[in-house]
C-alpha cells in the first residue's frame, strides 16, 4: 500500500500477478471486509501523463507555449516496467537521448510502474 485515505487507496499491483487478466481484491478496515471485487489487469505500457510535458521553465508545453529549440523538455510518464527499461523519445522522426531518466523529484517513486517518472530531453 502506498497511500490510504477516507475515500482512496493507492497500491502497487504485485509483480506475481504478471500475465493475469484479472484478480480478486478484498478491502479490510477495522476487521470488516468488503465483498470480493474483480480488478481488471493489463500488461505494463508506458503513457504520458496529461498534462505531462513541461518546458525548461516549468511551464506547460502546448502549441501556444512551445519549447524553444535547444531547451529542455520534461516528460512525466507512468507505466514503466520494473525491469529498468529506458524509454526512447521520438519527436518528428528524430530520436532524442534523455539527459535524465528516473523518478520525478519530490513525488512518490516507490514504483516506477505506478508513479510518475521523469524524462528530460533537449528539444
Amino acid at each position: 500500500m502506498l497511500y490510504t485515505g477516507a475515500k482512496q487507496i493507492n497500491l502497487q499491483i504485485p509483480p506475481s500477478l504478471s500475465g493475469q487478466s484479472s484478480a480478486q481484491m478484498v478491502v479490510t478496515a477495522d476487521s470488516a471486509s468488503s465483498a470480493p471485487f474483480t480488478v481488471a489487469l493489463t500488461a505494463v505500457a508506458p503513457a504520458i501523463f496529461t498534462p505531462g510535458v513541461l518546458n525548461q521553465d516549468n511551464t506547460l508545453n502546448s502549441p501556444a507555449n512551445p519549447a524553444p529549440l535547444g531547451t529542455i523538455l520534461q516528460i512525466f510518464l507512468t507505466g514503466m516496467p520494473d525491469s529498468g527499461a529506458i524509454a526512447t523519445v521520438t519527436i518528428q522522426n528524430r530520436s532524442l537521448v534523455p539527459l535524465y531518466a528516473g523518478a520525478a523529484p519530490g513525488l512518490l517513486a516507490s514504483s516506477r510502474s505506478m508513479w510518475p517518472c521523469r524524462r528530460i530531453c533537449r528539444a
